[in-house]
C-alpha cells in the first residue's frame, strides 16, 4: 500500500448576490454538490442589502451578478472592494461584453464568468481560492 498525503483546503465563506431566486438556488445546489468546502453565509437580490450583508458577514468570496435590484453589481463590487479585508469577487453574469469584463476586473473582481458556461467552472475557481485562503492565510476575513 502506497502512502497518501491529504491536504485540506480551507472552508470558504461565500455570499451569493443575484437578483434571480432560481439562480441563487442553483448556485447553492452546485456548491453543496461540487464544493463541500464552501459555506454559504448569505444571499441577496438587491444591491444595498448585498453591500450591508457583505460588510456584516465578512465572506471570503462573493459570487456577484451585474444585474441587481436598486443598483448594478458593478456598484456593489466597487463598494465592497473599498473595505479592509475585502472579499474576493467572482462576477457571474450574462452581461459579458468586453466593456463589462474590463470594468469589473479594474474594479477588483478576481474572476469574470459567463453564466452561459461559467457554472461549470465555479467549483474549480472556488477550490483555487480555497487553497489561497488556507487556514493560516493572512488573507482570511475575520468576523
Amino acid at each position: 500500500m502506497e502512502p497518501t498525503t491529504t491536504i485540506a483546503c480551507a472552508v470558504v465563506r461565500v455570499m451569493i448576490v443575484d437578483n434571480t431566486p432560481r439562480v441563487r438556488e442553483r448556485l447553492k445546489a452546485l456548491l453543496h454538490a461540487d464544493a463541500p468546502f464552501a459555506e454559504v453565509v448569505g444571499e441577496a437580490a438587491e444591491a444595498q442589502i448585498a453591500i450591508r450583508l457583505i460588510r456584516d458577514r465578512c465572506p471570503d468570496v462573493v459570487i456577484l451578478d451585474l444585474q441587481l435590484s436598486g443598483a448594478s453589481g458593478l456598484e456593489v463590487l466597487r463598494a465592497v472592494k473599498l473595505a479592509p479585508h475585502a472579499p474576493d469577487v467572482i462576477v457571474l453574469t450574462n452581461l459579458t461584453s468586453l466593456e463589462y469584463q474590463i470594468a469589473c476586473l479594474e474594479a477588483g473582481a478576481k474572476f469574470f464568468l459567463d453564466k452561459s458556461f461559467g457554472f461549470e467552472r465555479l467549483a474549480d475557481v472556488l477550490r483555487d481560492l480555497a487553497w489561497k485562503l488556507g487556514p493560516d492565510s493572512e488573507e482570511r476575513n475575520v468576523l
